[in-house]
């Protein structure tokens, strides 16, 4: 699980929570680990932030995997080429990952990006554009070249604001191209995120879980073996019988085939009678999930603990930024 901050001025006091939702407080014999990462974006062209880099002393000090995530944009704040944006990004991270690393040798760090070209008629940064994900797919070959896990790479977004063909298009696209690179984690792919990442949809977000099925479909791949060759069984059928009925049919259709929520796959005929279209079934899917779901709560005393925590924020608000750790 990845978190966010927008600061570090209580970066101790989310570690700390981190560590409580991790279970550390719990453990037995120290074996439990973080389940979460955290880290920060440089601001192109090659600099980090005096918040960034209190990011990279701190977090490696706990431990702490590490995201190290390039926001580089073609022609704005890096080269329009995408080679030029590529060393860019290259630069700004590898500089991070040395930070990170004297701070602690050998601390868990993951290389990211969601670099992307500008929009050169309105002045913003695209995020589904085929650039977008061709830089994931170069990002990637980086990765296995230096050794280092891809663990946040973009895909499944849409510079679409609606809910619309064009989304469907945008998200299909860069999430495809991105898991066929081989990012190991794909950030943002589930998340209903529309408009460049500047809407949130709960309806989309049950349709990008949906485009995700369909695509880990195809990284699944086919399983070549003497049970899913069935030799035996066509040699059985021959050649005027069928497959539907036989116990190799009932055993492997679900394993074999993808089997959706709600793509709809009825003839024209059968669609047009229907009530109720996909953007309505997801829509009402949300809305019981919604009123429904209870997510499983942490122990009561875990629950009490991050409560005092956040009462202690909460009394010693302040805006300033903690002052760099001191290592002498």
């Amino acid at each position: 699980m990845g978190l966010s901050v927008t600061k570090s001025t209580y970066l101790d006091q989310v570690i700390e929570i981190g560590k409580l939702a991790s279970g550390m407080d719990r453990a037995k014999g120290g074996k439990e680990k973080f389940v979460f990462s955290l880290g920060t974006v440089p601001i192109s062209p090659l600099r980090f932030s005096r918040d960034g880099t209190i990011r990279l002393l701190k977090l490696p000090q706990e431990g702490i995997v590490t995201r190290i995530v390039s926001g580089a944009t073609n022609g704005a704040t890096s080269p329009v080429s995408l080679a030029g944006t590529l060393a860019v990004q290259n630069a700004e991270i590898i500089a991070g990952i040395c930070l990170v690393q004297i701070v602690n040798p050998g601390n868990p760090t993951i290389y990211g990006t969601h670099a992307s070209p500008m929009d050169m008629l309105r002045g913003k940064q695209l995020l589904a554009a085929p650039e977008s994900a061709i830089l994931n797919a170069a990002t990637a070959q980086l990765c296995r070249f230096y050794g280092i896990p891809f663990g946040y790479g973009t895909g499944g977004v849409a510079d679409s604001a609606a809910l619309d063909i064009q989304a469907g298009i945008e998200k299909t696209y860069t999430l495809l191209y991105t898991a066929l690179s081989g990012v190991d984690v794909i950030h943002d792919a589930i998340g209903g995120l529309l408009g460049t990442a500047m809407l949130s949809s709960y309806e989309q977000m049950l349709l990008d879980d949906e485009i995700c099925n369909m695509v880990n479909r195809g990284l699944k791949g086919m399983t070549v073996n003497p049970e899913t060759l069935a030799l035996d069984l066509i040699a059985e059928v021959g050649h005027h019988g069928n497959y539907l009925a036989t116990e190799h049919t009932f055993r492997h259709f679900r394993e074999e085939l993808f089997l959706p929520k709600f793509f709809d796959r009825r003839s024209f005929n059968e669609r047009r009678e229907r009530e109720l279209q996909i953007l309505e079934m997801a829509r009402l899917q949300a809305k019981e999930i919604l009123a429904t779901h209870r997510p499983k709560p942490f122990p009561p005393d875990v629950e009490e603990k991050m409560d005092q925590v956040l009462q202690g924020v909460l009394k010693n608000l302040i805006i300033e930024a903690p002052p760099l750790p001191n290592f002498s």
